[in-house]
């Protein structure tokens, strides 16, 4: 059920997108948020010297409340020295530790340790063959939205080559093709809705969304005839599992995981040392502006005098006309967050506020034994940058790898503190 609410946002997006000061008149509260920033810090120092038959369990951090965590497991007979640092604050991790492990000789376990962190941060999406084709129909200006934007025209809100621009900015997807940062922030987030108890805000989208898929349902059949004539029926199918929550728009590339593990035999030794920090501050959602081309709607040129009831999703433009010069959708735009910025619609930019954590990886590993087991796997990808990383490693015997990596996907806010050199 739920991919069927995750299918029919994205077409709600778009039409929002279009015509949103229509639909804000109706809905003015039920998409803020009353989330409250998180504010102070997280310390925790050990140094550990331990020797016998260890069983030692560990995790840091909390996934997206501290942009990462870190599990860790060591267990064995011998000698282990042990130190680590961690610093949290809200939405991120830094973690600081080095591991030393000599196995007994007459160990009837070898000693081994096995750490692993996962990212907040979401991975590189790709569009299943089902999805493909429903992001394609549902970013084509169909005959709806052609007729609203003839209207305009014909009345001298925009101009033939303005609409011609904003029909440009609809691409048809391939499937295995990159899934836009945008589309992949709404799949995530409407997969996350518990559709068996609902939030007042989410039962407001979710009834919203099932007006626009009867509209869909009705109105697509047409458009495909029009653009694929004779493969309707397969096409039409392939749309339909898609509403209808029998198929996936998305598939996520990777696993967002970084792992190390290694052990000594008897009488051997191993090593794991990593020095890294990992951020993800939330979305803020989506700003429409109540100026430009969005004022132009609804088509009699009017603006909805209840956007000023937005409250702190609202930004005011200081028109003295009761207007507020931005709303959010999805999201709050407070400052610890990023957003999509429609202010140039079609086109999108991403803002921050000065208080975002920021959205990065970056890590110093290196591992070794003498003789023993080393293990690795790295399963991470960016939707920002398309990178891709991939290691599945396993090697028995001696061993000494070192690796650094970086991740930047979206900088700091400008009142979050760099290092201490950067001055300006």
């Amino acid at each position: 059920m739920k991919k069927t609410f995750v299918a029919l946002l994205l077409v709600v997006l778009f039409v929002l997108s279009i015509a949103s000061p229509v639909f804000a008149q109706f809905f003015p509260v039920f998409f803020e948020d009353t989330r409250v920033p998180a504010t102070g810090e997280m310390t925790h120092s050990s140094d550990y010297e331990m020797d016998g038959r260890i069983d030692y369990r560990k995790q840091a951090g909390h996934i997206c409340n501290t942009g990462a965590e870190l599990r860790q497991v060591l267990t064995g007979d011998g000698l282990v020295n042990k130190t680590m640092n961690i610093h949290m604050v809200g939405g991120k991790i830094t973690v600081d530790d080095n591991n030393e492990l000599v196995t007994a000789p007459d160990a009837v376990s070898n000693l081994e340790i096995i750490s692993v962190i996962e990212l907040c941060a979401p991975p590189k999406s790709l569009f299943t063959e089902e999805g493909a084709l429903y992001a394609s129909l549902v970013a084509m200006v169909s005959e709806l939205f052609f007729d609203m934007l003839q209207e305009q025209v014909s009345a001298g809100n925009i101009t033939v080559a303005e609409a011609n621009e904003i029909m440009l900015h609809f691409p048809k997807y391939l499937e295995d093709g990159a899934v836009p940062p945008l589309w992949g922030y709404l799949d995530n987030m409407i997969s996350g809705i518990d559709t068996d108890h609902p939030t007042f805000s989410e039962e407001m989208l979710l009834h919203l969304m099932a007006i626009f898929g009867a509209i869909i349902l009705d109105y697509f059949p047409v458009t495909i005839a029009r653009d694929v004539n004779e493969e309707l029926t397969e096409e039409f199918e392939k749309l339909l599992r898609v509403i209808e929550g029998r198929a996936d728009i998305t598939d996520p590339l990777t696993k967002q995981i970084w792992a190390a593990g290694v052990s000594a035999d008897p009488g051997h030794t191993a090593t794991l040392s990593q020095d890294f920090e990992a951020a993800y501050g939330p979305w803020g959602g989506i700003s429409i502006p109540t100026s430009g081309f969005f004022r132009s709607f609804p088509p009699n040129g009017g603006v909805p005098e209840m956007l000023n009831d937005f409250g702190p999703t609202a930004r005011s433009n200081n028109l003295n006309d009761g207007i507020p010069e931005e709303f959010f959708l999805f999201g709050d735009g407070l400052d610890d967050t990023f957003w999509f910025d429609f202010a140039d619609y079609p086109a999108y930019t991403v803002e921050k506020g000065p208080d975002y954590v920021g959205n990065y990886f970056n890590i110093e590993q290196s591992v070794s034994t003498t003789q023993g087991v080393t293990k690795r796997y790295i399963d991470i990808s960016s939707p920002w940058n398309h990178g891709y990383l991939m290691e599945d490693m396993t090697v028995t015997g001696a061993a000494e790898i070192s690796e650094a990596f970086s991740m930047e996907n979206l900088e700091p806010g400008s009142d979050i503190p760099t290092n201490w050199w950067v001055l300006f």
